[in-house]
């Protein structure tokens, strides 16, 4: 029984007096380089988002206030691939004082019909490939993309699919590709 209280008087003496291992302050972690702050910043914003009208839509809704330094500025009803029966379709424009970046957006029944609409719509998509592949969201691929540039004139087209929504994005020149990468899921 003393070995016990000698062991604990040792521990609690150990403790706060000498070397006084349980009042020490705790070594912060290293400041963030400047460097990991910068790209963890916001991008410089000029133009502030118009919101949603009331009553907007589930798909409306999902159309974000701000993509990069882009703002949405205006939604509206579209008809543009109404001959592959979309559910609802809006054109969507964002802007960053700069330029504007013109975004169509859909959403069909199935995710079915959402990829055969892509399917024909990256088909006939031309200029030269500046990236394609596979849209994963949480590890699950749920679509496709393509991003083309067309040289007359200068702009570029970001074409995604992400399960029952297709989505395409034209701006000037490789402005698509920026804002497609940007666009969150």
């Amino acid at each position: 029984m003393i070995v016990v209280v000698v062991a604990a008087i040792l521990v609690l003496i150990s403790a706060f007096i000498w070397p006084g291992w349980a009042h020490r302050k705790k070594e912060s972690a290293p400041a963030p380089s400047p460097q990991t702050q910068t790209s963890q910043s916001q991008p410089a914003r000029t133009v502030q988002y118009v919101p949603l009208p009331q009553g907007a839509t589930k798909l409306e809704q999902a159309m974000p206030n701000y993509v990069g330094s882009y703002a949405r500025v205006s939604v509206k009803a579209a008809t543009t691939w109404q001959e592959s029966y979309p559910i609802e379709e809006w054109v969507v424009t964002y802007d960053n004082g700069k330029s504007d970046i013109t975004l169509l957006a859909a959403q069909w029944p199935l995710a079915g019909n959402a990829a055969g609409e892509y399917a024909s719509l990256s088909s006939a998509l031309q200029g030269t490939s500046l990236s394609s592949g596979k849209v994963t969201v949480s590890g699950q691929q749920t679509g496709s993309f393509e991003v083309k540039k067309q040289d007359k004139p200068s702009q570029s087209t970001a074409l995604w699919q992400n399960s029952t929504c297709v989505f395409e994005a034209q701006g000037p020149g490789t402005s698509a590709q920026t804002f497609w990468q940007a666009f969150p899921f």
